[in-house]
């Protein structure tokens, strides 16, 4: 997470073992999925390090790196380093000149595209396997959990702590189904109990007829007699 390693960066004179314990804080503060429990744990923060802290903290607003006061649908991601991501995936590659880069960029595309293509014609079920095999985990931790039922869709979790799950709204008190826009453990367990098709209320993303969509096209190959003429002389940059 990016707001974690500045505060790395924010503590050159802070001894590793404070350093850690204040980022694991910090990631404890960033995952707290209610204001009253950010409240609580951004409290111990500032009590650790109250300069550090509090000078870092001071114009951060919470709604742009916590998990208890952003708005949208982070569907279970904490992290925003798509460009640094992006260049490692090309690293091997940087080096080249740009008519070449960007060839050799639509080449890994082409090819990324392509296996993830024929990889999801193997797939059977509705949502994606790494969803599911999440969904099959969350069921397991709820199977002890007492579910009484209020109406056709609202229902109470005997979990730690009691939630309110209204699956016809698809939310739940805990607020990580509203989050992630994934069923939470509790969501889980209330659809067990109702008799409804939970897939029906997991968001089209996850399902396996989308991500085949979305690499459903291609991207095709570009034979050499088409590409411009390379010659080094052309990208090399000589002193004044």
């Amino acid at each position: 997470m990016g707001t974690k390693m500045n505060l790395r960066d924010c503590m050159t004179y802070v001894n590793t073992d404070q350093k850690n314990g204040l980022l694991q804080k910090l990631r404890e503060c960033a995952y707290a999925l209610t204001v009253n429990a950010f409240n609580q744990k951004i409290d111990i923060l500032l009590q650790c390090s109250p300069v550090v802290v509090g000078n870092f903290l001071k114009d951060l607003e919470p709604q742009h790196w916590s998990n208890a006061y952003f708005r949208g649908r982070r569907c279970g991601e904490m992290w925003s380093n798509a460009a640094e991501s992006f260049n490692s995936w090309i690293r091997e590659v940087h080096h080249l000149p740009i008519t070449q880069l960007v060839d050799a960029v639509r080449g890994k595309i082409m090819e990324q595209r392509s296996k993830r293509k024929v990889k999801s014609m193997e797939w059977v079920g509705e949502i994606c396997p790494k969803m599911e095999k999440i969904l099959v985990v969350v069921y397991e931790d709820s199977r002890s959990w007492l579910v009484s039922q209020s109406d056709d869709n609202v229902f109470e979790v005997r979990s730690h702590p009691l939630v309110l799950v209204d699956i016809g709204n698809r939310s739940c008190s805990c607020f990580q189904w509203q989050l992630n826009r994934f069923p939470c453990s509790h969501a889980v367990v209330a659809f067990r109990n109702s008799g409804k098709n939970i897939y029906n209320a997991i968001e089209s993303f996850y399902h396996i007829d989308k991500y085949k969509a979305a690499y459903g096209g291609s991207i095709h190959p570009i034979p050499t007699v088409g590409k411009p003429n390379f010659r080094v002389a052309d990208y090399l940059i000589t002193p004044l």
